[in-house]
């Protein structure tokens, strides 16, 4: 009896309380006691009628951020939201730019936003139908600052000697320094642009460089660039002889043609050419058109075979800064390829 404003404003603000009724009466020489236990008061509601309050004027307390954590700084895939909870609240949502985000939302839970923009996140304190908002605070999930760089050439240090080359390349964007890779593994850190690095061998690696930024690295632009430390001034040998499976050229699919890398080489070219033209392989007349040339092992050609034969031959030779390699032998003596140029159709 007589609980009314004055007694709820003597108890301790924002909380949820029970109280217990009892009712007695006299039964002989003992009371007969009867209880109505645990009765919950929803006091904000009591103390807003009281006030003749009809808004939500009185919640929780309301919650705060303490920090917004990145998952991982170099990928777009979440972050993390730390708040202290709040007096009087009893669950906590995750708002996004004023939108709902989680429901029932932990502090520290991991939360994608799905892109690398600038968001607004909140943190709302809840009891029953009364809410409470944090302070909002501006956050980016961030995506990898790391640029690609790009190799633009690979050049042999001396072509008559095993004894390095230089890797040259466009720094990537926003890296603090960059790592040369040979074959996939780290070969020298913090390289930078055309410094000597020897790969001990002649034999063909794939470089690559990654551009850093404190944990993160983006590796270079268009793949490997295969290449060769030559170990002396002749060119290379026979490329695809066609002795054994592993040294023979290859279709993998009915455009592609490939071969296998030969030691000491630094390019490759394929002809291609009609049966007319094999008499000239003997001699200095012309017999082919260039479809490829350059360091990869393997080349597209999707042109139609000519009217009448219906038929294309091809050979494909090694080269290094020494010169061509040969085109390998015929019955009747050594080929000699005569290119008119790059093929037109």
């Amino acid at each position: 009896a007589g609980f009314g404003p004055a007694a709820a404003d003597a108890i301790l603000d924002n909380a949820a309380f029970g109280i217990r009724w009892r009712a007695t009466r006299s039964s002989g020489t003992s009371p007969l006691y009867v209880y109505i236990d645990d009765i919950e008061v929803d006091l904000y509601a009591y103390v807003n009628r009281a006030t003749g309050c009809t808004g939500a004027c009185l919640g929780p307390d309301p919650p705060e951020i303490i920090a917004i954590a990145d998952n991982d700084p170099c990928v777009q895939n979440g972050i993390k939201v730390y708040f202290h909870g709040s007096m009087g609240s009893t669950s906590y949502d995750l708002y996004q730019d004023g939108s709902p985000a989680v429901t029932d939302y932990a502090s520290g839970s991991l939360y994608n936003p799905g892109d690398a923009s600038v968001h607004s996140y909140k943190v709302r304190g809840k009891y029953l139908t009364y809410f409470t908002n944090s302070p909002e605070a501006a956050f980016t999930d961030a995506t990898n600052p790391v640029g690609a760089p790009v190799i633009t050439g690979v050049t042999d240090n001396n072509p008559n000697l095993q004894d390095g080359i230089h890797v040259n390349y466009t720094a990537g964007a926003n890296a603090a320094s960059h790592d040369l890779y040979r074959d996939a593994v780290l070969a020298a850190a913090d390289y930078a642009s055309g410094d000597l690095y020897n790969p001990g061998d002649s034999s063909i690696h794939a470089y690559e460089v990654h551009g850093k930024l404190g944990g993160c690295s983006t590796s270079s632009a268009g793949g490997p660039w295969n290449f060769a430390d030559a170990a002396g001034g002749a060119p290379p040998p026979e490329a695809a002889p066609g002795t054994s499976p592993s040294n023979a050229q290859t279709w993998p699919d009915k455009n592609t043609t490939a071969w296998p890398a030969v030691g000491g080489a630094t390019t490759y070219t394929l002809y291609r050419g009609a049966p007319g033209g094999l008499p000239s392989l003997l001699n200095s007349g012309a017999d082919s058109c260039t479809i490829y040339t350059g360091p990869g092992t393997s080349a597209t050609d999707a042109s139609d075979p000519p009217t009448g034969t219906g038929l294309y031959w091809y050979i494909v030779t090694a080269g290094n800064a020494a010169g061509e390699g040969p085109a390998g032998n015929a019955t009747a003596g050594a080929r000699i390829v005569n290119s008119t140029g790059p093929c037109t159709n």
